[in-house]
């Protein structure tokens, strides 16, 4: 009885020594857990900050290429409207004001001109500034795809 007890305590020693190493490997593997899902969340904030920045920057040169857009239409307005007077006036003067309708088209044409390449600018900043954004959006949504894959998968191990 005393041997088959003996080798009982053994068996049971052993048993416990085991499951002490699992739990102190399960203890390893929450606090590695843990580290992960705090380095995800401080990934996923700082990309939240940078999207609040880009989508902030992106209202602004909305705001900006907006502002040049209307500004631009005035001008060209206003020179249309200038024109008009320039070629009623030019009807009834000589060369002279053959001249100045001359100049007046040409400013309108500068003036179409400019607000065109402003209007592609202004286009092109807001593509672009749309693609930035739904980058950071898709590098948010995968870095925290990735991160609760990973631990997930440090979970199941």
């Amino acid at each position: 009885r005393l041997a088959f007890a003996e080798s009982r305590a053994a068996e049971l020693a052993a048993v416990f020594e085991k499951t002490r190493e699992e739990f102190h490997a399960a203890v390893a593997a929450k606090k590695d857990l843990e580290t992960a899902l705090l380095a995800a969340r401080r990934q996923s904030q700082d990309l939240q900050a940078k999207l609040s920045f880009t989508t902030e920057e992106l209202k602004e040169t909305t705001q900006r290429a907006l502002g040049q857009a209307a500004a631009s239409q005035t001008r060209i307005k206003t020179a249309e409207g200038d024109l008009v007077y320039f070629k009623a006036g030019a009807k009834m003067a000589a060369a002279e004001k053959q001249k100045a309708l001359e100049a007046a088209e040409q400013e309108v044409d500068t003036e179409r001109r400019v607000a065109e390449m402003q209007r592609a600018r202004a286009e092109a900043a807001e593509m672009s500034i749309a693609g930035a954004v739904a980058k950071a959006v898709d590098d948010a949504s995968a870095a925290a795809a990735a991160a609760q894959s990973d631990a997930i998968a440090n979970a199941v191990a």
